[in-house]
């Protein structure tokens, strides 16, 4: 073989290994591209993956102040209700129970305690209003005048000290009954059904017959 023909092999066989580094480096600069794409679609994933998460988190703090809005709107209208029953409770006596809108009014209020409801009376003696189911104790233990009274020990009434022994000796008064029997009327000195109902009954449905307010 000539020099020339073995020339011609070493050229024949180093050829396939250029080759094969090229491809090589062409295969490993492939593979570099691969792998970028790879890298830069789970990029563009977990931006979009984020993008995702973040939005409903948006649309959640969008929608939370409507709800706050729904609660502040039923705590209003608890507020009113409540305010409204208030109302309705104050235009109410306490004492007779009567409905009137312009005891919203303290001074209207006032008037009817001082002249009208016939739950009361005035104290002739000190001018104080008084409920007429406790005017005899009034008298007897917490008028400022009660110094000028005395209890019958008989009819358990406040009498004028100054009729006391009059009142004692003729024995014309009813004999006081147990609480739980009868009330004694202080104004008709009549006996009455007990308990707080009967004052109800006797002052507000029948009316005592010695009333003024009636």
């Amino acid at each position: 073989m000539c020099i020339r023909d073995r020339e011609y092999i070493k050229e024949q066989l180093q050829q396939p290994e250029g080759d094969d580094e090229e491809e090589d480096g062409d295969g490993e600069a492939q593979e570099d591209e691969g792998e970028q794409r790879i890298y830069s679609g789970q990029g563009q994933r977990q931006t979009q993956g984020q993008q995702q998460q973040y939005q409903p988190s948006k649309a959640g703090n969008q929608k939370q102040p409507q709800k706050n809005m729904v609660q502040h709107r039923h705590e209003q209208d608890d507020g009113d209700e409540q305010e409204e029953e208030q109302k309705g409770e104050e235009a109410v006596c306490e004492f007779c129970g009567q409905f009137n809108e312009g005891f919203l009014n303290q001074d209207v209020y006032d008037v009817h305690l001082w002249r009208e409801c016939p739950m009361l009376t005035m104290c002739d003696l000190c001018n104080q209003v008084v409920k007429i189911s406790e005017l005899n104790e009034h008298l007897i233990d917490e008028c400022e005048k009660r110094k000028l009274n005395r209890k019958c020990p008989r009819c358990k009434e406040s009498v004028l000290a100054s009729e006391y022994q009059d009142h004692v000796e003729e024995m014309a008064c009813i004999p006081a009954k147990s609480l739980n029997i009868a009330n004694r009327c202080p104004l008709c000195h009549s006996d009455i059904p007990p308990g707080k109902q009967g004052w109800q009954v006797h002052l507000l449905e029948d009316g005592c017959p010695n009333n003024e307010r009636n």
